[in-house]
């Protein structure tokens, strides 16, 4: 019986092209709402230095972002350049 029903709902064309349309808008604004989310969160900043050390580097990462660096010192070589 509801088949039926549905099948008599979208007889009529406008009421399919509403539902694709209200379809269509809810995915973009979906994807807006995620590209915005995605770009708040990302920060960027040039580490533009030759010849440094690993140690150095995460201490000029620290000090130009808001980020902690955590590492464990038997893991990574600090005086790598």
């Amino acid at each position: 019986m509801t088949f039926l029903n549905r099948k008599i709902l979208f007889a009529n064309s406008y009421w399919l092209k509403m539902l694709i349309a209200m379809k269509l808008m809810t995915i973009l604004v979906f994807a807006g709402i995620m590209q915005l989310h995605a770009a708040v969160y990302s920060q960027s900043f040039n580490l533009n230095e030759i010849d440094i050390t690993v140690k150095q580097m995460f201490q000029k990462i620290e000090k130009e972002s808001k980020y902690s660096i955590f590492f464990r010192q038997d893991q990574v070589n600090l005086n790598k350049k």
